[in-house]
């Protein structure tokens, strides 16, 4: 039976320190900038589903069609049993094309910032697939998290990383991002994500926000 636990390690609400902290030193460094992260509150990550739906936003149309495509290979390629972790899972709706060729997850633990946004992703999670133990934790997945411990003991801890999120980090911090991923799946883990040589910001002709990010996802 499909369980559904939620692990918070961080929140958006209130003035956390450390989001006031990223938020003065980019707008005190000469190239002013803020963390795309803080966009995903409740209302953020809504307007970022409706984005994803526009004519003119290719990403995520690109990279579900590589994944309808790919699936079955990209599961092949990752076995069965894994503990499937999803960085930034959003409305997980990628992943469902992955656990539909998947053999018998262990379990598959969403990750994302905005809480009540990734609780109701995984609540519908649930309804789709009640064989596989859910476990949403809300958090930046760009700091310290612990992932729960599934009932069934997995085979191997493998990452997904779907969207060319990897671009919108500069070059030392992706690095730092890639090396917590390899240290939390260990030894035999796994990466699955999506990446594009070259990362544009689409234009849309219907301003939903002025806020806006095929990448072809690829296993190592």
């Amino acid at each position: 039976m499909t369980s559904i636990t939620s692990t918070t390690t961080g929140s958006q609400t209130g003035a956390s320190p450390g989001y006031l902290n990223e938020v003065i030193e980019g707008l005190s460094s000469p190239d002013k900038n803020l963390p795309c992260k803080l966009f995903y509150d409740e209302r953020g990550s809504a307007l970022f589903d409706r984005i994803c739906e526009l004519d003119e936003y290719y990403v995520t149309r690109t990279e579900n069609a590589l994944m309808a495509d790919h699936a079955a290979e990209m599961a092949d390629a990752i076995g069965p049993g894994c503990l499937l972790i999803e960085y930034g899972a959003g409305s997980s709706t990628k992943i469902r094309s992955l656990l539909d060729h998947l053999r018998e997850p262990a379990a598959f633990v969403p990750v994302d910032i905005s809480g009540e946004h990734l609780i109701r992703a995984a609540a519908a999670l649930r309804t789709g697939y009640p064989g596989v133990a859910i476990s949403p934790i809300v958090a930046d997945f760009t700091t310290q998290f612990v992932v729960p411990v599934p009932a069934i003991k997995p085979s191997r801890r493998v990452v997904y990383f779907p969207g060319s999120t990897i671009g919108n980090f500069a070059p030392e911090e992706a690095s730092e991002l890639l090396q917590g991923m390899a240290d939390r799946v260990g030894r035999g883990g796994g990466l699955l994500i999506g990446g594009s040589i070259l990362l544009r910001t689409p234009t849309s002709s219907r301003p939903l926000t002025t806020t806006g990010r095929a990448s072809p996802p690829r296993s190592t």
